[in-house]
């Protein structure tokens, strides 16, 4: 009887063994090799919008850095006498303690562009093995998509920190420590990509993904090709020596490629690329860029060339730091009130009367929501009622 029971368990054992030899042999049906993924367009294009999701993470441009980065000028401030961790974004004091920007709930800044960064470097080498892009397929534009995308967040970036790690490869074990790189190194790559991104982009309107402001088209990767070129031949705090903690120097780059007269024809053939395409034009006024922006109007075509993606709860400059009011209006449709990034007092006299950007940019006055749409708030003595 023992013999049986024993050869039993053993017969047992040894089909469990195999089951799970083969059951561990087969891929996860949840789990795609980067063949799969980037060989199939519906894959890859959910690989470009995890891309995208980099721009609405809180502590990212949603939240923190697109309302608040470049705050507290000689002409816009944070209206608040709390200077607490909000405040210390727009005075330039921000430390490694900051809760709103290196909290232990949500990735800091740093961490959400170099995420998006690298999602973008995993979908570009994807594609270029697999996808075989090529001008007028879906590849071809998801590629030069990831590229732009990638051009984008280093801009923001150099805006912010100057000269940063150069990472254009996925990560490696021995790449996961970066010293960071010259500036320049990063600009000579961004200007090449975007050249090269241009060839397989539709103007805007000029297919699917391009008739809103949503998704990238050429008319931004021309827009913000120019704006690096100037970026790069101007003037910035350089340091003497990227591995010395101080000591800097406010001057242009010493590299040859990077002159003003290299890169300044450069911007300019971009942008008159951009006005002989015909497929964007100027807004017939200031008060309307204002008023499309926010009615979160995203129709291709007009001024406005990219528009940033983020949810309704937050992140929308025009409607959370903008006008001061009370309620909803027929322009700002959201309860948030606005008015916590506000002009300083003496910009409203900088412009000269006549100027029709005063009134649009510099509103001393709250507004009142109401059925009609919104209108000018006065006290009891007739008089507007600043905000």
């Amino acid at each position: 009887m023992k013999k049986i029971v024993y050869i039993s368990v053993c017969l047992v054992v040894g089909l469990l063994t195999t089951a799970c030899s083969d059951y561990l042999s087969e891929s996860p049906q949840s789990a795609f090799s980067d063949e799969v993924v980037y060989s199939n367009e519906k894959l890859t294009e959910n690989m470009i919008f995890h891309i995208y999701s980099g721009f609405a993470e809180t502590n990212s441009h949603r939240g923190r850095f697109q309302p608040f980065y470049g705050m507290n000028t000689d002409i816009e401030i944070y209206n608040d006498t709390d200077l607490s961790d909000p405040a210390a974004l727009c005075t330039y004091s921000t430390s490694t303690s900051n809760a709103q920007m290196s909290g232990t709930s949500d990735p800091n800044t740093w961490t959400c562009f170099y995420n998006a960064i690298e999602s973008a470097n995993v979908s570009i080498r994807g594609i270029q093995q697999y996808g075989h892009p090529t001008t007028g397929n879906l590849m071809g534009y998801f590629y030069a998509e990831a590229l732009v995308l990638r051009a984008t967040f280093y801009y923001d970036l150099l805006r912010a920190w100057g000269d940063v790690p150069a990472r254009f490869e996925p990560l490696t074990d021995e790449t996961i420590y970066l010293e960071k790189s010259d500036r320049d190194v990063i600009f000579k790559q961004l200007l090449a990509d975007l050249e090269e991104a241009q060839d397989y982009l539709p103007w805007p309107n000029g297919s699917e993904r391009t008739r809103t402001t949503g998704r990238i088209n050429k008319a931004y990767a021309k827009a913000l090709r120019a704006r690096l070129c100037l970026m790069a031949a101007g003037y910035a705090q350089r340091p003497d020596d990227l591995s010395a903690a101080q000591g800097s120097q406010l001057r242009t780059s010493n590299d040859p490629e990077l002159q003003k007269s290299v890169l300044y024809p450069i911007a300019k053939k971009e942008l008159e690329d951009i006005i002989n395409s015909n497929s964007c034009k100027l807004e017939g006024t200031f008060e309307d860029v204002f008023i499309k922006n926010c009615q979160d109007d995203l129709e291709a075509g007009g001024e406005s060339l990219f528009a940033i993606p983020f949810a309704e709860g937050r992140g929308r400059v025009m409607q959370h730091f903008a006008v001061y009011h009370y309620d909803r209006s027929k322009y700002l449709d959201t309860t948030n009130k606005g008015g916590q990034n506000v002009p300083t007092p003496t910009l409203y006299y900088d412009y000269d009367e006549d100027d029709l950007r005063r009134d649009v940019t510099c509103v001393p006055y709250k507004w009142q929501g109401g059925a009609g749409g919104a209108h000018q708030q006065y006290d009891q003595s007739g008089r507007l009622e600043l905000g």
